[in-house]
């Protein structure tokens, strides 16, 4: 029976160990990009200024960013879609240096801007009006752009998430519910062309829509931009996702990254968020979540990096509350469970929800014990029930989002193993069915 005991144990603290390792993610530089040279912005959310670094405005009702254990989280509230948008916009560093500075004299320069987000935190939104339901999409734009809560001149990632196919909220959209569109808005002003997702989209679509990318889910986006306002063969402008492969612009093909005159716009790095529902301005609809974005950090350089910071490795879509409230009285047990485990990991709640596992475990097992040695009964009667606990309390922490899957996954194999013999107890059958 001592192995009901030491297996649970051993197995939570085995897979929280290994997941709580943080590692780097590699890049593998592409062309005659510059290996070597300096960073000109960065921010991971915890320490470095948030939100001194940024100039934050809603264009409709009040401010809608925050940061938050590591993550700085931009919400559109379900109240300001008053209509059918509302819209959170963010600008970084705006009274300091722009990454892309003077092109004139003639020069060239190469720029890297990566971001480390969650677009979309949406679990199937609903708008409703009159007793009818209509769709809800949200959009998030990110990148490069100058001062202005407008596109004006931008070069930027515009990801989309709809509850119905995207053809039915733009012409020229694809089908899919989700989609990264590539979008360059003239760098300088001079620039003959550019590529929009707006009316009649003409960007280009990653992966052209192919092989679809979760967006409720943290990725790294790249842009790569190098301008040589005397060659314009080494003028590009390139998207990457993770590691999926780069696709993009190039000066000779597009027209659409330096012009004849003029120089280089100022800009700097933005997150743009945007809900919208496709139903009647009047009467005013009735959203059933709000809309958040998370971004764990955005690093702006002037080479390619060996590797990226590692940010917040383990992330879970839940968003824990600043506060906790006696369960009852305004704060749910999925509400106060995940104000622990980011009491106890800020910002990262499966770290802190598997520690929290270890935490009750142990306190399970030592009461266990204690009552044994108080009741003078064999401690070994108390290893399956112990394990059972675990069992129950591993689907409890992963329903409240502050584990992952893998947790209860293998404690109900254990606990399948031990109940078929499969897994030797402390008797020469094993298991609880007999041989």
């Amino acid at each position: 029976m001592r192995t009901h005991i030491l297996i649970p144990i051993a197995m939570i603290i085995l897979t929280s160990s290994l997941s709580l390792v943080h590692g780097s993610t590699p890049i593998v530089p592409w062309g005659a990009a510059p290996t070597n040279g300096s960073t000109l912005f960065f921010d991971d959310f915890v320490g470095s200024g948030f939100p001194s670094k940024w100039s934050s405005g809603n264009l409709v009702g009040l401010n809608g960013a925050i940061q938050v254990g590591g993550y700085l989280i931009s919400t559109v509230q379900r109240p300001l879609l008053g209509g059918n948008i509302g819209l959170n916009w963010l600008l970084a560093n705006v009274s300091g240096d722009a990454p892309i500075a003077s092109l004139v004299p003639e020069s060239i320069q190469f720029i890297q801007i990566s971001f480390k987000m969650q677009p979309f935190n949406l679990t199937s939104p609903i708008a409703t009006a009159s007793g009818n339901s209509y769709s809800v999409t949200g959009e998030v734009q990110f990148g490069l752009n100058t001062n202005s809560p407008f596109l004006s001149n931008a070069i930027f990632f515009d990801v989309f998430s709809s509850t119905s196919p995207l053809s039915n909220f733009r012409a020229g959209f694809p089908a899919t519910k989700q989609a990264i569109f590539l979008n360059i808005f003239k760098p300088m002003t001079s620039t003959p062309s550019f590529f929009s997702s707006g009316a009649n989209p003409n960007a280009t679509l990653y992966n052209g829509g192919n092989s679809p990318i979760d967006l409720a889910a943290q990725h790294i986006f790249t842009i790569q931009i190098q301008m040589d306002l005397g060659n314009n063969a080494n003028d590009y402008v390139r998207y990457e996702v993770d590691n999926n492969g780069w696709e993009g612009y190039q000066q000779t093909a597009c027209n659409c990254i330096v012009g004849q005159t003029g120089d280089v716009i100022p800009m700097f790095p933005f997150i743009d968020t945007v809900y919208r529902n496709s139903a009647p301005a009047s009467p005013v609809p009735t959203l059933s979540q709000s809309m958040a974005s998370q971004t764990d950090w955005v690093l702006v350089t002037n080479y390619v990096p060996t590797s990226q910071p590692a940010g917040q490795i383990l992330n879970s879509n839940s968003i824990p509350p600043p506060t906790v409230q006696p369960l009852g009285g305004g704060a749910s047990l999925t509400q106060f469970l995940q104000f622990e485990a980011n009491s106890i990991s800020p910002g990262n709640l499966y770290a802190g929800g598997m520690l929290l596992t270890i935490i009750v475990s142990g306190t399970l097992f030592g009461v266990l014990f204690g009552l044994s040695r108080k009741l003078n009964i064999s401690f070994k009667g108390s290893g399956l029930f112990f394990t059972m606990l675990v069992l129950v309390m591993s689907f409890l922490f992963f329903y409240a989002s502050i584990i992952p899957i893998w947790i209860p996954v293998m404690m109900t194999l254990i606990v399948a193993g031990i109940a078929f013999g499969v897994i030797r107890s402390g008797n020469a059958a094993g298991g609880l069915v007999p041989d």
